[in-house]
């Protein structure tokens, strides 16, 4: 058995396990020079071999060279002893702590006392190291060689209870989706990368306007419903991202007959009316980056809400603007000095800031009502928001 690290990456590491099948002289004294090791698992030294100056002796064998090694002496701290040796040792056994982890073709295990006691878990490392019963052999059986730990015993009690509470499903699961329109916005750093994740998150199934932010798609970019795993038709609408990042992407259901609006402004922006039934509604889904001008953004944007002044709005998007730490912040000011209502009062980035806002206008007594939920594909929850499409 080896002793010591050779090349991990070679697999000569601590507890390889092999034969001697030869050793080599030095021709000058005829002293032992080389030791030409067979190991048990063919992998192990594959690159020592390959570069063996002793392939004539033995096609197949790994050679040990003699290493040096060095330490302090326990009661003398300041003396450094070194030596010269094999890092080899006979192996016709092998202690448990010294084959956990190893996957061995046959094994004898003595479970005798008089061996030493087993601890914890010993006896379970020794039997699990072969894949097989009939390579299995156990001499000197004795029952209380078997010992369980206490606390892995209380573990797995707890295991078989409930650890955490069970998750409610979202609010918007109950809401009716002919008489609300239900909204969901997420940061989702990636449409494509997340595409399977969309496809299993339930909770866009619920929605009927979907709302995106950082897709980083481009006008090459293929997109289809089939991404979002959504029954019935949906109509898409797309801002392309500016650079390396950002990108706005909005689908709303057929039903609404949704129209989209143009606009000539920088920002980055999905305008699209939806036919309620009544007075439409306008929803406007917004992302500011971090690079992006606070003042610049609420410039163009103040201009762009005067148009919709007297109509029904909901803003929705990552502003990159924490209204938690802050108050009033510029955004929110922004917002609240045209008569907007701000509706997101948690988190929403695993950061701990609130920077994905809703705020809607002329719709107060549209029953509204937002959630967080979290989120495991982004660094942003998903934000959603049902309200009654007609009063």
């Amino acid at each position: 058995m080896l002793t010591t690290n050779i090349d991990v990456s070679d697999g000569l590491t601590n507890g390889a396990m092999g034969t001697v099948v030869g050793v080599v002289l030095k021709n000058t004294t005829n002293k032992l020079h080389v030791v030409l090791v067979q190991f048990d698992i063919g992998r192990v030294g594959l690159n020592a071999v390959a570069n063996s100056k002793y392939k004539h002796i033995h096609s197949t064998s790994v050679p040990i060279e003699r290493m040096e090694a060095s330490f302090s002496l326990p009661r003398h701290k300041h003396i450094r002893v070194s030596r010269t040796q094999f890092p080899l040792v006979l192996c016709w056994a092998v202690t448990i702590h010294k084959c956990q982890g190893m996957t061995l073709p046959e094994i004898v295990i003595d479970m005798s006392p008089s061996k030493g006691k087993f601890r914890a878990g010993q006896a379970y490392v020794a039997l699990s190291r072969v894949t097989t019963l009939d390579k299995l052999h156990i001499i000197n059986y004795t029952q209380e060689q078997i010992v369980v730990s206490q606390s892995v015993d209380v573990e797995m009690n707890c295991l078989n209870h409930p650890m955490l509470p069970c998750i409610p499903d979202p609010r918007i699961s109950t809401v009716d989706r002919n008489t609300h329109v239900i909204l969901t916005h997420i940061n989702v750093c990636s449409l494509y990368a997340k595409e399977a994740d969309i496809k299993c998150d339930t909770v866009y199934k619920h929605a009927n306007v979907l709302c995106f932010n950082e897709t980083f798609l481009s006008c090459s970019s293929d997109v289809n419903l089939e991404m979002f795993g959504l029954d019935g038709a949906y109509e898409t609408f797309c801002n392309d991202r500016d650079g390396k990042s950002g990108g706005v992407m909005m689908l709303v259901h057929s039903s609404f007959k949704p129209k989209r609006i143009m606009t000539t402004s920088h920002l980055e922006v999905v305008i699209v009316k939806l036919d309620t039934g009544c007075i439409p509604v306008y929803i406007i889904s917004a992302y500011r980056s971090p690079q992006c001008s606070v003042a610049a953004w609420i410039s163009e944007m103040q201009h762009l809400l005067s148009l919709y002044h007297s109509q029904k709005v909901c803003v929705v998007g990552d502003m990159n603007e924490d209204i938690i730490v802050e108050s009033p912040t510029p955004i929110h000011k922004m917002f609240t000095g045209l008569g907007f209502t701000q509706h997101v009062n948690t988190p929403t980035h695993d950061s701990g800031t609130l920077i994905d806002h809703i705020y809607t206008s002329n719709m107060v007594n549209h029953n509204i009502v937002t959630e967080v939920l979290d989120c495991y594909y982004s660094d942003h929850d998903v934000v959603t928001c049902s309200f009654l499409r007609t009063l």
